[in-house]
């Protein structure tokens, strides 16, 4: 059998010639192997900007309707407290009435104040926190997200202690004696829900505000599509919004 021997080289010349292609076959490779991985960043990361994109598009919608629920929501609020306010020792069963049937859940309980509830959906902003995808984004485009994100959480935060409040009010959807700890009790309770509310309202029109310069606005199909579900449930009070 024969074996061949590697060939030694004559001169510099031929040893920075096998050298150069040696040199140039490796970086070549190097450089295609980038390049695909430069291609599956991009792809990763625009998968993960139209899904948050979706979910921003979503939120927004919740937040229009909040800020086309205030007149509604503000009225009822009025009511009670002036009630309260003038009631003697007797209160009068107060619950709330509504103008046609919902297209959600109401409690078998009369309530005195309903309490609307849009949750914002936050998985795929968590998810994409805890990826390395999330590295890959320009940092303003972060930073923007970072933003309206953090106010849709609070959007959450706010409806779980709204609907804790309304709770605590549901009493005055009967007939009860009015005591003066009772009374305050219950003032108090309007005037922490009534904070929560006009907090939701500024919070939801500085989130329309900001992404709307962003590039972000609701689907106008859903939000007129809740808008006139709200209508109809709770009457004229329903206010239009632009998204």
């Amino acid at each position: 059998m024969d074996i061949h021997k590697p060939k030694p080289w004559h001169g510099w010349r031929e040893f920075l010639k096998e050298y150069l292609i040696i040199v140039v076959g490796v970086l070549t490779a190097l450089a295609a192997e980038q390049g695909v991985e430069s291609l599956r960043v991009r792809h990763e990361l625009s998968e993960l900007k139209a899904a948050l994109d979706r979910s921003v598009r979503y939120n927004l919608a919740g937040a229009a309707e909040r800020v086309a629920l205030a007149p509604c929501l503000d009225a009822r609020i009025a009511h009670l407290r002036d009630k309260l306010a003038a009631a003697g020792e007797t209160w009068r069963a107060d619950p709330q009435a509504f103008a046609g049937p919902t297209s959600g859940a109401l409690s078998t309980v009369p309530e005195a104040y309903h309490t609307p509830y849009y949750p914002m959906v936050m998985a795929g902003w968590q998810a994409a926190l805890a990826s390395r995808d999330i590295s890959t984004m320009p940092i303003q485009s972060r930073g923007r997200y970072s933003q309206v994100f953090t106010t849709f959480d609070w959007f959450n935060t706010a409806q779980a202690s709204e609907h804790a409040i309304s709770g605590d009010l549901d009493p005055l959807s009967f007939d009860l004696r009015l005591t003066p700890e009772l009374r305050a009790h219950y003032l108090d309770r309007l005037a922490a829900l009534a904070r929560l509310e006009a907090l939701a309202v500024s919070n939801g029109r500085q989130v329309l505000a900001t992404a709307r310069s962003f590039g972000w606005v609701a689907e106008r199909n859903q939000l007129a599509e809740m808008i006139a579900d709200q209508r109809r449930f709770r009457g004229g009070c329903v206010q239009d919004v632009v998204p």
